[in-house]
């Protein structure tokens, strides 16, 4: 599928039933078609031309779909430095959504560019509807347990804050990874949360998220006891003035994916 971002006028718009039917490519400023039909989730799709390349195609409709609950089009789709982030929080936090896999390298390469200050979510829907992917809460625990028999092999590379995405309304916050032997299923522990909670506490909420101690409810200490981590830019260090942006550099203030006349 297709960008969830288009530029119209000089702006990021979503596919919205009121916005505009057509708009350029924020990838390769060629000319797309608003999609926002009742069946699939509402992106941009690129008008036909055989000669056209673009590096903004080939996203799942999951991925489009938590794209869209970002809201803000500037937040979507942000390029910083050599990486795009998915979203960009109001934080400054860098959100990916990962169907497809990846290697443990890249995992780290990613965490690396952008200073462990990302999240990784996971689509574990199909792992849980097939049941190689178990989620069980012990009795009296606030936590939850789980097992992912035939797991992708970069699931336990992350190191930041990682989620995983179970069900459509309910995705698990990992507390922990647990060290495992090859072939044997991928085991840990984490918080259970809704898909409304994540979108509004952590793709738009305030502060990044943090485990809470073990054995207490995700709830008071996610949202509330979440330390307020001041946020600087990955590529010059300098304070955001704004979500996504900074003062240091012209393509910060001007807005995302600017690129400066050379």
């Amino acid at each position: 599928m297709s960008p969830a971002v288009a530029i119209y006028e000089g702006r990021r718009i979503l596919a919205t039933a009121a916005g505009p039917a057509v708009a350029a490519c924020p990838g390769c400023a060629s000319p797309m078609r608003a999609k926002r039909g009742t069946v699939v989730v509402h992106h941009w799709a690129h008008l036909p031309d055989p000669d056209r390349q673009c590096v903004s195609e080939g996203e799942t409709e999951w991925h489009l779909g938590w794209k869209n609950r970002a809201g803000d089009p500037d937040r979507i789709e942000v390029a910083v430095g050599n990486r795009r982030a998915d979203v960009i929080t109001p934080y400054g936090w860098a959100i990916e959504f990962q169907h497809s896999p990846l290697s443990p390298p890249d995992i780290a390469a990613r965490e690396r560019d952008w200073r462990d200050r990302m999240l990784w979510v996971y689509d574990g829907l199909e792992a849980f509807a097939e049941e190689r992917l178990e989620i069980n809460q012990p009795p009296g625990r606030a936590y939850w347990s789980f097992k992912w028999r035939w797991h992708k092999r970069h699931v336990a590379a992350s190191k930041v804050p990682t989620f995983i995405q179970v069900k459509p309304d309910t995705l698990l916050f990992v507390g922990r990874w647990y060290p495992k032997s090859p072939g044997d299923p991928l085991r840990g522990y984490g918080w259970r949360l809704t898909d409304d909670d994540f979108e509004q506490h952590v793709m738009n909420g305030s502060k990044p998220p943090a485990p809470p101690k073990f054995g207490r409810d995700l709830a008071p200490a996610m949202w509330s006891r979440t330390p307020s981590i001041p946020f600087t830019c990955p590529c010059c260090d300098q304070p955001f003035t704004e979500p996504g942006k900074c003062s240091a550099a012209l393509w910060h203030v001007n807005g995302p994916n600017y690129q400066a006349a050379s």
